[in-house]
């Protein structure tokens, strides 16, 4: 069964809603890169992902968060 919540060392994309811009955070954390494009932080949160085998999500708030892409092999997926 596949996780509809981010799990701990996931990625999370999300817009804050100050700025506008797209923060980049490891799940559960907070942000530690920002970014001016969508596009800019999703293809460094798939490189980090891949790297490390979690997923990607991205958050608007105030909905819940959306997976991306899983790169988390099926064993340890929640």
């Amino acid at each position: 069964m596949f996780a509809n919540h981010p799990l701990a060392g996931d990625v999370l994309v999300s817009k804050t809603q100050a700025s506008g811009r797209f923060l980049l955070s490891r799940y559960p954390g907070t942000g530690q890169f920002t970014f001016a494009s969508y596009d800019s932080a999703l293809r460094m949160a798939h490189g980090f992902a891949r790297r490390h085998q979690v997923d990607v999500w991205y958050a608007d708030e105030p909905a819940a968060p959306t997976k991306v892409a899983s790169y988390r092999s099926p064993e340890v997926a929640g």
